[in-house]
């Protein structure tokens, strides 16, 4: 092209794209006087009478399953009554609040009732127990500014007067009042966008009179909702947790997360570990709204709420219900001073948690929905609410033994074929049995103190508290919900008491005595640890977690990825040797003729000596030749019987190898 072609089509696309400039110029002119102009007091008008509002919708939690899908935690869909702000009469609320009450009550429904005061039976009014939190609230500054020693009477004085009840009678007074205090406190009174939940979880038939008698309750609307139901709810409460309202400190940290004050998050276990997968994300719908008639006009835009996510675990349900079953029914049968006991099953190829049952146990369905049963279970001397499985320690007595075994081999202090004396005990410290001389594998099949405490003596409590911890026992597992780290007796401890270690010490300690205290999750996780060749994994409750509709995976720990957190540095030969003397507790030791025998087991039994009784304890791993499966359970204050930790580790090793046709679920 030549210089002067150039310059012509230059100028036409400089020509174009004036032109194209003006055109684009003159239409915005032109809509600004048609909206100034020509609409100016149609769209003036528009604005002065309406507001544009956003409102949120709640998200459908995600469910909580087992490994195989069975419930544990869903979702059942039922109707709520809420106030909407927007239709609402503000100057005949109290009246439509009481005439609401009325309907509900007579058709035996409940609605929410914080209000911390109740009536004495006289003229005066009381502050509800347990709910000093609500009761702190009423006073503060933002709903009735009293002083802290205010008197509930002083209190609904001033309630009656704030939400104009005076016309009123006392019972009709405090059930308004109710209703209004939980509006104030939910944000409803502040704001056009919160709706105010009156009642969860009403029938059909409550919903259709509400919709048929629209006039008489001006503002209440329907909505569907997603409760929570815990299926199977006796079987693992303490691991699947609780939902419930959140308190002012959960509002204050989580509002900057998008919680609105009426949300619930999961308040302990999975619900609460899981939280930030299963709540899922609210929907928003932008509502343009008539000023002067307070009427809704019309969606400007609708976002749809997501829901949570399906969380799977790694137990199984069905062996689940049958170690708890188990647990629960052979304390029971030991009685006297035994109440308590926890039990742990772990795949030894990547610490997945097979099982994790305690006793006493209670029902989360109860927990969730009866009122009462909360502060039952919190003043029940068994302590139903603490997971003995893994939320404390118990002291384990010769199962300890292994790992004193691991640490004495590893460090050349001993061989498989080197013996100590036994002559009925050790430095005044007795053993069960006048064993002469013996070597390792023998030791653990008879369960000699005096082996493992010369043992003990030769490593040094440093070192064998340096292995202690390499197989699990003193640290925490990782597992994703709270648990106790356990005690590992040493010089620490003491030390803090302005005590010195001693050599007695040393040797108490070698037989799982002194200050060690261990969960019978650390103990599965020892026990595996050794089954598997020194590898220690990280134990898990969490499988995998999908979409909600259990379609695709987002993220799941693979089986066959263990997640590794320690290397043991003990060779193979030495866990051989300990596996074999383990293997002998079995075949003609001190758990012989009592194990399942379908398969080959190994194992340990101890018994620890407590002021209350004696903790019996086992473990043990199968199939001998190739790990699967890691056990350990913990009986508290069982005395001298060992059949019922039998008993409940046999159940286990059937359900998994067997499998339990015969066990039924909630589904």
């Amino acid at each position: 092209m030549s210089i002067v072609e150039e310059e012509k089509s230059y100028k036409y696309r400089k020509r174009f794209i004036v032109w194209l400039f003006l055109v684009v110029m003159c239409s915005y002119v032109i809509q600004l006087v048609n909206w100034q102009l020509i609409n100016g007091a149609k769209y003036r008008e528009l604005a002065n009478n309406s507001n544009a509002y956003v409102f949120k919708t709640e998200a459908i939690r995600g469910e909580i399953v087992d490994v195989n899908g069975i419930g544990f935690a869903v979702n059942d869909t039922g109707y709520s009554l809420y106030f909407d702000k927007i239709n609402y009469d503000k100057d005949k609320i109290n009246s439509v609040i009481l005439n609401l009450i009325e309907l509900t009550e007579s058709r035996k429904e409940k609605w929410v009732d914080l209000l911390p005061i109740t009536s004495d039976g006289s003229d005066s009014y009381t502050f509800v127990e347990d709910k000093d939190n609500l009761v702190t609230i009423l006073k503060s500054k933002s709903v009735l500014d009293v002083s802290e020693n205010a008197t509930a009477n002083e209190c609904m004085n001033k309630l009656i007067d704030k939400y104009q009840c005076e016309s009123f009678s006392k019972d009709e007074q405090r059930k308004i009042i109710s209703v209004r205090f939980n509006m104030t406190l939910t944000g409803f009174d502040s704001s056009y966008t919160t709706p105010y939940i009156f009642a969860k979880k009403v029938s059909p038939e409550l919903v259709s009179i509400v919709l048929e008698n629209s006039d008489k309750y001006p503002g209440v609307k329907v909505t569907t909702s997603s409760n929570r139901k815990c299926l199977n709810g006796t079987v693992a409460p303490h691991i699947i947790g609780s939902v419930g309202a959140l308190t002012k400190e959960d509002y204050e940290e989580l509002k900057s997360k998008g919680y609105s004050y009426n949300d619930k998050k999961g308040k302990d276990g999975i619900e609460e570990a899981m939280e930030s997968e299963l709540r899922g994300k609210g929907g928003k719908k932008y509502v343009e709204v008539n000023r002067k008639g307070s009427t809704e006009m019309r969606v400007l835009e609708t976002q749809n709420a997501q829901p949570g996510h399906t969380v799977f675990l790694t137990l199984d349900a069905k062996l689940q219900k049958i170690a708890t079953e188990s647990i629960i029914r052979n304390v029971q049968s030991i009685g006297g001073n035994c109440k308590a006991g926890g039990v742990v099953a772990l795949d030894v190829r990547d610490f997945s948690v097979l099982v994790a049952a305690s006793c006493p146990g209670y029902d989360l369905n109860k927990y969730l929905n009866e009122d009462g049963y909360y502060s039952k279970l919190l003043n029940d001397s068994t302590k139903p609410l603490i997971d003995r499985a893994f939320g404390t320690g118990f002291a384990p007595g010769s199962t300890f033994k292994p790992a004193v075994a691991c640490a004495a081999l590893q460090e050349g202090k001993i061989s498989q074929d080197s013996t100590f004396y036994c002559n009925h005990g050790y430095m005044n410290i007795r053993c069960t049995g006048s064993h002469a001389n013996i070597a390792v594998e023998n030791a653990l099949r008879f369960s000699c103190n005096a082996f493992f405490m010369q043992a003990g003596k030769s490593v040094g409590i440093d070192i064998l508290n340096y292995y202690c911890k390499k197989l699990g026992l003193g640290v925490k597992t990782g597992i994703e919900i709270p648990e106790s780290a356990g005690t590992l007796a040493g010089r620490q401890i003491k030390e803090q008491r302005g005590e010195d270690w001693t050599l007695t010490d040393t040797l108490q300690a070698s037989l799982g005595q002194s200050e060690n205290l261990f969960t019978p999750l650390q103990m599965a996780t020892m026990t595996a640890t050794i089954a598997n060749g020194g590898h220690r994994y990280k134990t898990h409750f969490i499988r995998k977690v999908t979409d909600y509709g259990r379609d695709n995976v987002i993220w799941e720990n693979d089986p066959n990825k263990p997640i590794l957190v320690e290397e043991t540095g003990i060779s193979p030969t030495n866990l051989d040797i300990v596996k074999s003397g383990m293997r002998k507790v079995v075949t003609g030791g001190t758990a012989a003729g009592s194990i399942y025998s379908k398969v080959a087991v190994a194992g340990k039994t101890g018994t620890a000596e407590t002021n209350f009784g004696s903790n019996k304890t086992f473990i043990c791993y199968a199939p001998y030749d190739k790990p699967e499966i890691a056990i350990a359970v913990m009986l508290e204050h069982a005395g001298d019987v060992s059949r019922p930790m039998f008993n409940v580790v046999n159940d286990i090793l059937a359900g998994y190898f067997d499998g339990s046709p015969s066990v039924e679920l909630e589904k």
